[in-house]
Order: structure tokens, then sequence, then C-alpha cells
């Protein structure tokens, strides 16, 4: 596996030109190498205050390729088109669709992880 990855800081920016409704922007930042063997797995959870409903947006590679790209609420999983963009060293940005931050109201918190062959790095919330 190539070297361990640091997650720095991950921001939440409501609001992605081009998507319709109040997508959100998630952009993890890390240190480290991608690894190109092995399972990745970027998370970010959200709650609604009350904590009765949650969203996952998650992005998984193995061995350096997109597995898979997708929300998760309740019981159900929705796989989402495209791809983050991992285009800036250092960062993997991905979108939540609007109809994900809708169904978490107007209040809501979240945290962001990056899990490594079973190795999570936590990230605060910067923004």
């Amino acid at each position: 596996m190539g070297a361990p990855i640091d997650l720095t800081g991950v921001s939440v920016h409501l609001g992605v030109p081009g998507y319709a409704g109040t997508a959100a922007r998630v952009v993890w930042s890390y240190q480290g190498e991608l690894p190109t063997t092995g399972m990745v797995l970027w998370s970010r959870s959200a709650a609604d205050r009350g904590g009765s409903n949650a969203v996952q947006l998650g992005y998984k590679t193995l061995d350096g390729n997109q597995v898979a790209y997708f929300t998760f609420a309740g019981a159900k999983q929705q796989n989402l088109s495209g791809a983050p963009d991992v285009s800036v060293p250092g960062q993997v940005t991905a979108v939540l669709p609007s109809a994900a931050v809708a169904a978490l109201g107007s209040e809501w918190h979240w945290k962001a992880t990056v899990n490594v062959e079973a190795k999570t790095s936590i990230g605060a919330p910067t923004s």
C-alpha cells in the first residue's frame, strides 16, 4: 500500500454551480499519497438536529479505481453518476445532491472520515 493518508480538514459548502437546488460540495483535504492498492473509503456523514434523518456521502476505491460513489440514507443506497474530482493534489471533492441535503432540514451536523484498509482518519468540520 502507498503512504498513509492523513485527513487534514473537510469543508462543506452549500450551493454548487450546475446542480439544481441546494446541493453541497464536500472537500476532503489530506496529506500523503492516494493508495494504488487496497480499499479506500472517503465518507461524510450528516444527521439532522434530532438525529432521526441521516445521510452518508461515500466514495470508494479499490486498487486506485473507483468502485462506488453513493449516498446512503435510511436503508437505501443511491449510486451517483460521475466521479469525485481528484485533480487537485491533496483534495477529493464530491457533491451531495440537493435531495439528500433537503432530507436533513435546516439544522444538521456532520463528520468526515477516510478509511484506508481499516485504518481511519477522522476530520473535524472546518466549514
